[in-house]
């Protein structure tokens, strides 16, 4: 996933975070953030991709399909 490597690196750079800051609210190798954000997101989990939708502040869908799926009110389809 060309764009859900790309909303990775963007969120990040959003929140001022490091990729090994990243790496330790999710509890994996600063080496696994780096793959993600060029593109290799094979080990991408979904309890991980959920660890970042609430790092970032926004809805899991949105690393993933990209767009403005921001949680503003979480509970809300």
């Amino acid at each position: 996933g060309y764009m859900q490597s790309n909303r990775i690196k963007e969120l990040r750079h959003l929140k001022k975070l490091s990729q090994q800051q990243v790496a330790d609210y999710v509890g994996i190798s600063r080496v696994a953030v780096a793959k993600w954000e060029s593109g290799d997101t094979t080990n991408l989990k979904p309890p991980n991709l959920f660890k970042l939708a609430q790092l970032f502040s926004v809805a899991a869908e949105e690393i993933v399909f990209g767009g403005n799926h921001v949680a503003t009110h979480p509970g809300e389809p």
